[in-house]
């Protein structure tokens, strides 16, 4: 089964992690806290601080962790 979905805004618990599959080109935007996300097949760490945004380059799976809470 195929399910395809809009997602405007995702609130992530502390820790709590959010995989992408075949993401590329969708950007993602840290509205408070911090995200750190790595995507398949690129050595980068990439943390998106609140305000930042980050547009997936790369196929594949991409995973996004909220590292810190909001102030």
């Amino acid at each position: 089964m195929n399910i395809q979905f809009d997602l405007e805004h995702i609130m992530l618990d502390r820790r709590q992690s959010l995989r992408i599959d075949d993401g590329q080109g969708y950007q993602l935007h840290c509205r408070s806290g911090e995200v750190w996300l790595t995507q398949q097949g690129d050595g980068r760490d990439i943390i998106l601080a609140q305000g930042q945004s980050f547009t997936l380059d790369r196929p594949g799976k991409a995973v996004g962790w909220r590292s810190r809470p909001p102030p």
